[in-house]
């Protein structure tokens, strides 16, 4: 139940991973075609930067619930399989702490640059607590999925012992 409320927010933060390249696409091709027209946008540049910024954080969550983060299993695959199950249920548990702790200090840089009232150093003056606050929603998202893969895997731990 709560793993497919999960998986809707991590199809969410996909779609908007989606959005954010179509976006960059979109400013590139329109500074290109500006460009050669002897001018420029100005802000190109720093926006497609910060829908990078976007991009990576909010599909972690879905490239995790897709099982598409690259995994290297040379010293894995060759391990005993009840070894691989313990480190196939640890891992997540472990990078779990590891993404709260980033949830914690990224959340903490974001409200920082909205207290001192940061801005780029672009024309446009863009206020970098928007960039910054994509962070630790994307980790917060990618923190959900990982909750709901160790709902998953303990599941299946009960289910396996049932039988």
């Amino acid at each position: 139940m709560v793993e497919k409320w999960i998986g809707r927010l991590s199809n969410m933060g996909g779609v908007v991973a989606a959005t954010s390249i179509a976006l960059m696409v979109s400013i590139i091709l329109t500074e290109v075609v500006v460009r050669l027209c002897g001018s420029s946008i100005l802000v190109a540049q720093e926006f497609t930067r910060y829908l990078l910024v976007l991009f990576t954080f909010s599909s972690l969550a879905q490239v995790l619930k897709k099982d598409r983060h690259i995994k290297v299993t040379l010293v894995f695959s060759r391990l005993p399989q009840r070894w691989q199950q313990v480190l196939d249920f640890i891992t997540p548990v472990l990078a779990l702490f590891l993404v709260v702790y980033m949830i914690y200090w990224s959340s903490d840089m974001a409200i920082n640059s909205l207290k001192e009232q940061e801005f780029s150093l672009t024309p446009f003056e863009t206020p970098l607590f928007i960039p910054k606050v994509f962070i630790p929603i994307g980790l917060s998202l990618f923190a959900l999925q990982l909750i709901a893969l160790l709902i998953v895997k303990t599941k299946v731990i009960v289910k396996d012992k049932r039988t």
